[in-house]
């Protein structure tokens, strides 16, 4: 059981029942294949979701994405090494589970998703084309990338202000979702987002960061 404070003491708490749970007392490193299905069991279990009825677990796409980026794609993972993944990933839960857990079991955040995945996934998409997914350099905030004239744009938006963003910027116009086989769906703003859209106007325009 974890008493919940603020954010910082959540996530040490969190780091620290993780550890136990994963390396317990005997383990400085784990076999990857190992560490990938831990690391979606609890996930799974954070975000209350049912093993009989999933809702958005992690995709494969996402586990090999932080293989990726935090493991080196190595055949274990380390404390060491979990340490630094837990900075990023650390906030990112904290943002899923206390701001937004609806809108990720409703799939609309493509989520740990590297820069140039979602590059890639835009690229020949109308303008307007857009998906949300979590920014590295700032863990628990989110960038929206979207298709522009020319180029596709990055921006940088605290988790707090992305909705009222969604809602008052006209470029972004459709919401492009990943799929569990892999597929991907655009769906108009308005229809994706729905109630979630706020009725208040007034927000941070971001930061552009491209």
């Amino acid at each position: 059981f974890i008493v919940l404070t603020n954010q910082n003491q959540w996530e040490d708490k969190n780091k620290q029942f993780f550890i136990n749970e994963v390396f317990g007392n005997r383990f400085s490193e784990l076999n990857w294949n190992i560490f990938a299905n831990l690391l979606q069991i609890e996930f799974i279990k954070s975000t209350k979701q049912e093993f009989n009825d999933l809702k958005r677990p992690l995709s494969m796409n996402e586990i090999d994405n932080l293989h990726q980026q935090y493991f080196e794609r190595s055949n274990n993972a380390t404390l060491d090494k979990f340490e630094n993944f837990w900075k990023f990933y650390g906030p990112c839960m904290h943002t899923i589970i206390f701001r937004i857990p609806k809108i990720w079991n409703e799939n609309l955040i493509a989520g740990f998703i590297s820069r140039e995945q979602a590059n890639k996934l835009l690229t020949g998409k109308p303008c307007g084309t857009f998906l949300v997914r979590f920014q590295k350099t700032n863990p628990g905030s989110f960038s929206i990338v979207c298709v522009a004239i020319e180029k596709i744009k990055h921006k940088l938006h605290p988790h707090e202000d992305f909705l009222k963003i969604l809602k008052t910027t006209k470029e972004y116009k459709s919401l492009l979702t990943i799929e569990s086989n892999g597929s991907t769906k655009e769906t108009k703003k308005e229809t994706a987002f729905g109630s979630f859209l706020p009725k208040d106007n007034n927000f941070d325009s971001g930061s552009d960061y491209d």
